[in-house]
């Protein structure tokens, strides 16, 4: 009896070992960059989630998560977005408390003062790129992101701070939440489209247009790519494209894919549109531009975009060009949605309504976050522009 009483204690003595150990083993053991936002859009008085830094400036952030059970000191580790360059930013001696978050502003201020705002000395491309922390040796990498587009108010991260963050999807969140947990992400779980053809040079009538776009699988290989374009306000057109090497898409299998836009569709003068939809094995779906913003006066682009040459424009002046399908709205207050073509750039789905003030025909337009318009390339970026008339 005593000697069966032992054994049992000695089994109960290794279990509770054995699940320590795989606690143990589960344990995160650094911190990692558990959210950041490349476009931020916030402005007093600031709403739930935004977030200004010491300055009053709107400037990117990245949060640090601690989900380690001890405190964690950061001197010495590395922020940056350059996989050449590990070491572009260093942490000061700062500590991030247990389970706790800690911001730094990707701000190109470049302040490493422990008892001020942190900024690093870059800012957060909204382009796809690359993020990560790096350790003190300035060779190992604890957290990095191979990130998506990325569009304003909108952040990227991890669903949540666990530690195996192989099993962790990435994704979006409508909601950010700088220093608190995430909550609500929207993962991109369908292919990654890249490098679509963007602002070709202004195509002629007669001309046929080749589109690429890189698309490699996410999560699942691809099954399916395809170009949908427009011209004008007319229905869609959809085409398969291809990465067989015969679609003006480089080599067969190397992720390239390409497709034509026939020159019988369109004219001089025309606004020609084009997206890019992506399907996997388990029908996951994704488009660039990804259009997620679809409500209010700033949104997301839906397309890419140009205008052909119109050989009956005959000026040495700057031509800014705009498309409008509900022309009487954009005469309203309450305004509709338009495309600009300006410099050899184009803008879509920006917001135009009625100019105010002293003016009786002006227009008034608002350029998306991270799509801001371009009057003059010595100049910065705007993000509304005005276009005045004389009133009566």
């Amino acid at each position: 009896m005593l000697r069966t009483l032992k054994m049992l204690l000695l089994c109960l003595v290794l279990l509770t070992l054995l699940f320590a150990a795989e606690s143990w083993a589960d344990e995160p053991t650094t911190p990692l960059i558990s959210e950041f936002m490349a476009i931020n859009g916030g402005k007093p008085p600031l709403a739930l989630g935004e977030l200004l830094d010491e300055d009053g400036d709107s400037s990117d952030w990245i949060e640090i998560c601690n989900p380690t059970n001890e405190v964690f000191d950061l001197e010495g580790w590395y922020l940056t977005d350059d996989p050449d360059n590990l070491t572009r930013w260093e942490f000061p001696s700062v500590q991030v408390e247990p389970g706790g978050y800690m911001i730094v502003f990707a701000s190109g201020k470049d302040r490493d003062d422990p008892d001020g705002g942190l900024h690093t000395n870059f800012k957060i491309s909204s382009n796809p790129g690359f993020l990560a922390l790096v350790e003190h040796d300035g060779r190992t990498i604890a957290h990095a992101y191979a990130y998506p587009q990325q569009f304003g108010d909108i952040s990227y991260g991890l669903s949540s701070n666990a530690a195996d963050l192989s099993s962790i999807p990435e994704g979006y969140f409508y909601d950010p939440t700088p220093g608190e947990t995430n909550r609500g992400i929207v993962a991109n779980l369908g292919p990654s489209i890249r490098d679509v053809t963007a602002n070709p040079p202004q195509p002629t009538s007669g001309e046929d247009m080749v589109i690429t776009a890189v698309v490699t699988e996410t999560f699942k290989p691809v099954v399916g790519v395809y170009l949908v374009h427009r011209v004008n306000f007319d229905s869609s057109t959809g085409a398969e494209m291809f990465d067989d090497g015969l679609h003006n898409d480089g080599a067969a299998g190397d992720g390239l894919y390409g497709s034509v836009i026939d020159a019988d569709d369109y004219g001089p003068g025309d606004m020609v549109r084009w997206k890019v939809i992506a399907y996997d094995v388990k029908s996951n779906v994704s488009q660039a531009p990804a259009f997620l913003l679809r409500e209010g006066e700033r949104q997301s682009p839906e397309y890419f975009g140009t205008v052909l040459v119109d050989p009956s424009i005959h000026t040495a002046l700057p031509v800014f060009q705009y498309f409008v399908e509900d022309t009487g709205a954009a005469g309203t207050r309450a305004g509709t949605r338009a495309s600009v073509f300006y410099g050899g750039e184009f803008y879509d789905n920006v917001f135009i309504r009625l100019r105010g003030g002293y003016t009786t025909h002006g227009r008034k337009f608002k350029f998306n976050d991270g799509h801001q318009f371009r009057f003059d390339p010595n100049l910065p970026r705007v993000d509304t522009i005005n276009l005045n008339e004389r009133g009566a």
